[in-house]
């Protein structure tokens, strides 16, 4: 959210006369206040690219003008700026790996609503140094959208991470604010293993074996 980035498309004039090129702005209303210039295409280009990551701030249009090298339109083709926000909410995970040090099992999320999920194409996880996504390391396979839950394979290394993040990622480009899920390492270890031996023959065992149970049961 708050960040823009995708394909900008428009059908030229009727009456393409003395047009040379397209002013392409980002505007705080449909009257061009506050506006800034984002690029100007030349005639017979009807197609730019807002590159990822522009930020939002406080502009709620785009606005299109045609001009030339005297003049610019005075009224521009106007198209309201709709935000995608495609995080995921309500992730769960429970460590299923049971080694101190490694992770593995099902994670879960909720999609975005509804109107935010059209343009989602995949969801990413990774393991993290932090809950922006920091020192980030891929887990798993992408994840399609529509399904809600990925795998994070057994024997997977925690190292220094310390969260998992998943972000959304459209045919454009992945999301650059993540969400994040506090992990805790499951470790099931048993302690304090004893064996005493009753069988009184010379190269035969026989007895009790006693143990703790581990800590997280």
């Amino acid at each position: 959210p708050e960040e823009l980035g995708g394909n900008i498309t428009w059908g030229p004039p009727e009456v393409i006369g003395f047009v040379a090129h397209y002013n392409i702005y980002l505007s705080e209303d449909a009257i061009g206040t506050n506006r800034t210039l984002v690029t100007d295409a030349v005639v017979g280009t009807n197609y730019y690219q807002l590159p990822p990551d522009t930020p939002l701030l406080s502009y709620t249009h785009l606005l299109i003008h045609s001009g030339n090298h005297f003049v610019e339109q005075r009224t521009p083709s106007v198209h309201e700026i709709f935000d995608q926000d495609g995080r995921v909410t309500n992730i769960d995970y429970v460590d299923q790996d049971l080694d101190a040090f490694e992770i593995g099992g099902i994670v879960t999320w909720a999609p975005p609503v509804a109107e935010h999920i059209e343009r989602l194409v995949t969801y990413n996880m990774y393991l993290a140094g932090g809950p922006g996504g920091n020192d980030r390391l891929l887990v798993g396979e992408q994840v399609s959208s529509g399904t809600n839950q990925g795998f994070i394979p057994a024997e997977t290394p925690l190292a220094v991470h310390t969260h998992l993040v998943v972000y959304s990622e459209s045919e454009f480009v992945e999301m650059t604010t993540p969400v994040a899920f506090e992990l805790e390492d499951i470790s099931a270890q048993a302690n304090g293993t004893a064996f005493y031996d009753l069988d009184l023959d010379r190269g035969h065992l026989g007895g009790w074996i006693s143990w703790e149970f581990p800590e997280d049961t």
